[in-house]
């Protein structure tokens, strides 16, 4: 298979390239791709006239496996966001599979107590303060112990959670 010549510019940055690593030793022409990649850092552009130019010299060290890499085409600022998304996307994904775990039980009314029907049966509840629990779990039923203490309960966000350390 050719894939063409090298223009001048590449030629000379592949001569620089050679003289810093050694090129007889990569196995494959993937080895010699992520090597050169990293060595030009910022100036890898992964355009068409750099990866074809690239291929040539794989071709010329007669490595196996020289083609086209699969992340042809993207630019630098695309490949950033691709591998943002797919990072974000797991970490996603995580983090909705830890929710649903958390929703298949069932909601805890206290810390000692799984039910409301639970603490009501423990003892006699004749206080101000029971009393009042007492009154408000008759109209809210589902609620939790921290509910008809008066404290509100903030929703979760998931499409809004904060960083921490981070300030905005």
């Amino acid at each position: 298979m050719r894939l063409g010549m090298r223009s001048e510019k590449f030629q000379e940055a592949f001569d620089r390239f050679e003289r810093v690593v050694d090129v007889d030793s990569f196995e494959s022409y993937r080895e010699l791709w992520y090597a050169f990649r990293h060595w030009a850092s910022k100036r890898w552009r992964n355009t068409e006239p750099q990866n074809r130019a690239l291929a040539y010299e794989g071709e010329q060290l007669r490595l196996p496996d020289v083609a086209m890499p699969s992340a042809f085409g993207h630019t630098v600022e695309e490949l950033k966001k691709i591998e943002t998304y797919r990072r974000v996307k797991v970490r996603r994904e995580k983090w909705v599979t830890a929710y649903r775990k958390k929703a298949k039980g069932t909601k805890k009314f206290s810390r000692k107590y799984s039910s409301y029907n639970l603490w009501l049966e423990h003892e006699t509840r004749t206080t101000a303060y029971q009393r009042r629990i007492i009154r408000y779990m008759q109209k809210h039923p589902n609620a939790s112990l921290r509910e008809a203490r008066g404290h509100r309960v903030k929703p979760t966000k998931a499409w809004k959670r904060r960083v921490k350390g981070k300030k905005r």
